[in-house]
């Protein structure tokens, strides 16, 4: 063989080396990206839902109305296909009680963040806030019997869309009324109502809402003799809030450690009027009612259902009509952020929450029958 043909031929081994290389390369850095997509699906399972629980629940039934109790199922299914993904998993509790709190819950629960669980929470911190949540009362929203009458509630968002919309009277018939975050509602009766019946929150939106819209009128929070205060655990902060406004005292530690009992209620509320929402019912409204793409990206961190959202879907858990008010629509555009703006502002499409996936939610619900939505002076399409 000449030497030509044998530097040839040594130039195409060479070659084919390469490439066996480069595909071995490949290979590998597929089967690591495998690897760590599975790291990464782990992972998320240990922090951000407790998806075991939740799959071992038996067979999913079709959204129900439900009575006074949260545990109840006795009415017949509103829903018809297509609509069937839509479903109440009834073995899952809505409130949390001091008769979840076991060590056992506890070593369940304390893999995954909160608001889905009691990670970077101690064990003495949730029993310390559950312990006040230990009457029959707290294991329903609802106080009084309706006497076998369906149990209405209107559940009042702060959309723009009610701005002169005279809906107050309205709202105020229902028999229970939910509202979020600042609830003002002193001059925008005509347009709001002005009973509140249930004031969900976390210690961090009750806080911030108190500072964004003290200019509008938001000096305190809802404080009439039917008020309860709903709290959505979201941090570590919101069980040691509540084990402190209901013992009060001090805050311990972390952003509100203070020298005297939290006072942005305004008063020392008595435990009948606190509830706190368990974490494998907020876990439940993420995962199979908003059921975010972006809860799987780079905002997974952050992603949860927006306040507003987790008082509706509560109440559609809970009550027999749900009737939604200033809630966002597709015509959001035309609605100036919030009802108590004197100028048209913009309604933020935030990172944390998915506005886009509850528009379409609240969308479906109403067109099947589930929710009474809202929808503005603007005609349906």
């Amino acid at each position: 063989m000449t030497k030509k043909g044998q530097h040839l031929r040594a130039l195409r081994h060479s070659v084919f080396t390469a490439r066996v290389k480069q595909a071995c390369l490949l290979l590998t850095i597929a089967c690591n990206v495998v690897i760590l997509l599975c790291l990464l699906m782990l992972e998320l399972e240990t922090y951000y839902g407790d998806f075991t629980v939740l799959r071992s629940l038996g067979e999913s039934r079709p959204v129900e109305r439900q009575s006074t109790d949260a545990q109840q199922s006795t009415a017949t299914p509103i829903m018809q296909p297509p609509t069937l993904r839509y479903v109440i998993i009834r073995d899952i509790p809505v409130l949390l009680t001091s008769s979840h709190v076991t060590f056992s819950e506890y070593e369940r629960l304390r893999r995954y963040l909160p608001p889905y669980g009691w990670a970077n929470v101690s064990f003495e911190e949730v029993v310390s806030a559950a312990r006040h949540l230990n009457g029959t009362l707290h294991r329903s929203l609802f106080n009084e019997s309706q006497g076998g009458a369906p149990v209405r509630c209107a559940v009042v968002g702060n959309g723009g869309i009610l701005r002169g919309s005279g809906k107050g009277e309205e709202i105020d018939a229902h028999d229970f009324i939910f509202r979020v975050n600042a609830a003002i509602v002193k001059g925008f009766e005509a347009d709001v109502g002005s009973r509140t019946s249930f004031y969900f929150h976390t210690a961090t939106t009750l806080q911030n809402s108190l500072r964004s819209a003290k200019k509008y009128g938001f000096v305190h929070v809802p404080n009439t003799t039917e008020t309860v205060y709903v709290d959505i655990p979201t941090f570590e902060r919101d069980y040691l809030f509540v084990d402190a406004v209901l013992s009060w005292k001090p805050v311990q530690r972390g952003k509100d450690a203070a020298k005297s009992p939290p006072g942005v209620l305004g008063h020392r509320p008595e435990a009948s009027r606190f509830r706190m929402l368990h974490p494998d019912f907020l876990s439940y409204l993420k995962y199979r009612w908003l059921n975010s793409t972006r809860g799987y990206g780079r905002f997974e961190a952050i992603y949860r259902p927006s306040t507003g959202a987790v008082a509706l879907l509560t109440a559609v858990h809970v009550c027999d009509v749900t009737d939604a008010y200033g809630f966002i629509t597709k015509t959001w555009r035309n609605y100036t952020n919030h009802y108590y703006e004197n100028a048209f502002k913009k309604f933020t499409f935030f990172a944390n929450h998915d506005f886009n996936l509850e528009i379409k939610l609240w969308d479906d619900l109403d067109r099947a029958g589930i929710i009474n939505l809202y929808r503005g002076n603007i005609t349906r399409g």
